[in-house]
Parts: C-alpha cells; sequence; structure tokens
C-alpha cells in the first residue's frame, strides 16, 4: 500500500501522531492524548505510564535541550495483529541517535521501560524506534 492509513489498517495499527513545534507546548494535555490512546485502545495502564515517561525523558530532558530548532514527531503504534507497541520519533533531517545522549540518565530510564532502541534513516529522515514489551 502506497497511503500511511491503508498500511496502519492492513497491520492493524492504532496510531496517536504528536507534534512539539517549540519548548512551550502543552505538556499536560499531550499526556492526556497518551492516557486517552491507551484507553481507547485497551492498552494496561502500566503502558500508558511507561510511554509518558519515555515521552518526557525523551522530549522534555534530551530532545528540547539538544537542538535550538524544535520539530519533534513521536508517533506511538500499537498492532492488534502481532501484539506490538512502539514509539516512533523523528525530528526533521537531523541525525541524532539517543543512544549517544549525554544525558545518561534519562537514557537509562528509556532503556529500562523498553525491549529496544534502534536507529535508523527512512525516506530521509532518522528517527529513533523504541519497542515496548505488551
Amino acid at each position: 500500500p502506497k497511503k500511511e492509513k491503508t498500511k496502519h489498517f492492513i497491520n492493524g495499527l492504532k496510531v496517536l501522531y504528536l507534534n512539539i513545534s517549540s519548548n512551550d507546548y502543552d505538556f499536560v494535555e499531550t499526556s492526556s492524548l497518551i492516557i486517552e490512546y491507551c484507553k481507547k485502545n485497551q492498552l494496561p495502564y502500566d503502558k500508558a505510564y511507561h510511554i509518558q515517561s519515555i515521552f518526557e525523558e525523551l522530549c522534555d530532558q534530551i530532545l528540547l535541550l539538544e537542538f535550538d530548532e524544535i520539530d519533534i514527531s513521536f508517533v506511538i503504534e500499537y498492532s492488534q495483529n502481532d501484539n506490538t507497541l512502539n514509539v516512533i520519533v523523528r525530528y526533521g533531517n537531523r541525525e541524532f541517535d539517543i543512544n549517544n545522549t549525554k544525558n545518561k540518565l534519562s537514557l537509562n530510564v528509556i532503556k529500562g521501560l523498553t525491549k529496544s532502541i534502534a536507529y535508523e534513516k527512512i525516506s530521509g529522515q532518522y528517527i529513533n524506534k523504541l519497542t515496548l514489551s505488551i
């Protein structure tokens, strides 16, 4: 399939898109969107908490401090077909592997909440893909 929505439908993906374009984004609203997404898709409460923690550590403690210009796309994908939960983070065309952050405390928190962290370039964009256990 060529269209993103068609791919999501075929793969049974439930997707939440969050975009952060400034340092003064609404953290409370974003956290509420994550909770609503998890409730709607019947994900366990602890997974909602894990996703919120990953979001806070990754965005607030690593990426917002790393970049002067903010263009962060935070995508949560839950597949009902194979019961997987991924968080995909894009930040424009900039190269940045979160494994190389200077903030080792936040990185350790993220690693403790994920099964794996991958860094790759897809369609000209650099992404970090974090996989959580269900």
